[in-house]
């Protein structure tokens, strides 16, 4: 049995809400009707799509980590090409699994959610997200990013383009226990990147070619096999730091100069595009 407060949710019009609005869904399965993909008459933009949060907050209070008083779900966002049917490992669970925005049928992209027997104190949140990463490596021996580890956080509402969705699996409400998290954080080393000669030392011109002209940048893509958006974004690059598919760059180098790895909190690597190319050599 899940806790009798019934599951909280908090949506937004979209991405650039900051002022959502809760509500208490009772029977918690009914989930699987918001979360579900939107038919709309035409592909929309990811800013358009409406948005879900298991946060909870006070009338009136903006969207922001600290104002979060609970969350009532742990979820799992898997961008690194793992396979959708890996969500079948936490079969003995409460879940919904789908496939995201940007999931395609070569690269794997999906979201994994639990919801909780009970909900946590936002005060608490970081470490119940250890305790939930924790279980993530033990199910499938991969970690997982920690950009949900923001209580604050929400998703985008998929579209009907989305290539797959799980039905409610009834397994038991997951009753997270994050007793064994210490309450303070030790303090994190400096990260430290492998990284190529720097560029000015070998032919600076080249290296301002490369950071300024974005035809030059489209060839450095096309060299590297990456996938150019039609927002001009280079995608689909392996990170030299985390050797995932996840490295990308701008062709217009005004928006940004540099390559960086899409894993912000568990890898961070960034690069400029000269000595990026050296390393492929």
């Amino acid at each position: 049995m899940r806790d009798p407060r019934g599951l909280y949710l908090t949506l937004y019009d979209s991405c650039f809400d900051n002022k959502g609005g809760g509500f208490t869904l009772e029977p918690p399965e009914r989930l699987g009707a918001i979360i579900r993909p939107a038919s709309w008459s035409k592909p929309p933009r990811k800013s358009d799509l409406l948005c879900w949060s298991p946060a909870r907050y006070a009338p009136g209070a903006l969207r922001a980590k600290a104002n979060v008083i609970s969350v009532s779900c742990l979820v799992y966002d898997i961008d690194d090409g793992a396979n959708f049917d890996m969500h079948n490992l936490f079969s003995d669970y409460r879940y919904y699994a789908h496939s995201t925005f940007s999931h395609k049928p070569e690269l794997h992209k999906w979201r994994l959610i639990l919801p909780l027997k009970s909900p946590i104190p936002g005060a608490d949140w970081r470490r119940a997200w250890k305790a939930g990463k924790e279980i993530f490596q033990a199910r499938t021996g991969s970690e997982i990013d920690g950009v949900c580890s923001d209580a604050s956080r929400l998703y985008y509402i998929g579209t009907n383009e989305a290539l797959e969705f799980s039905n409610l699996h009834s397994g038991e409400y997951l009753k997270l226990d994050y007793s064994h998290i210490p309450e303070r954080e030790e303090k994190a080393k400096p990260k430290t990147y492998k990284k190529a000669v720097y560029a000015y030392d070998e032919d600076k011109s080249v290296y301002m070619t490369l950071k300024t002209d974005p035809e030059a940048r489209r060839r450095v893509a096309e060299t590297l096999g990456a996938n150019i958006s039609d927002d001009g974004i280079a995608r689909g690059m392996i990170c030299p730091s985390c050797n995932r598919p996840d490295l990308w760059f701008t062709i217009d180098p005004s928006l940004k100069s540099t390559a960086t790895c899409n894993h912000l909190n568990s890898c961070g690597f960034y690069i400029n595009l000269y000595d990026l190319l050296l390393m492929e050599k």
